[in-house]
């Protein structure tokens, strides 16, 4: 969770997913960023999570979240139900934002 200091608008987002040793089968994946705990942002509806070993990335551009000093937010990643499901994952993420 990361907690906002400043009024300030979400433009873009870069995340990456990470697996060693088994990656998902190919289906699409889903990512919001939620905002105090109650509004969810839908950024992508088909991020996938099938190669192994290396990030599987997502930029989304473009974007206009608007957010107020003392908001806090989240990353909500939304899985379905894998025929091969990912182990050992890892997240990151770097979001840019303007005040």
């Amino acid at each position: 969770r990361f907690h906002i200091p400043f009024a300030c608008t979400i433009k873009s987002i870069y995340l990456a997913a990470f697996m060693y040793t088994t990656a998902a089968s190919s289906e699409d994946v889903s990512v919001y960023v939620r905002v105090n705990n109650t509004t969810d942002y839908l950024i992508s509806s088909t991020w996938k999570w099938n190669v192994i070993n290396t990030d599987n990335l997502l930029y989304v551009a473009g974007l206009s979240i608007a957010l107020a000093a003392g908001d806090y937010i989240t990353i909500k990643i939304v899985t379905p139900a894998f025929a091969t499901n990912p182990a050992t994952t890892y997240h990151k993420a770097t979001i840019y934002y303007e005040s």
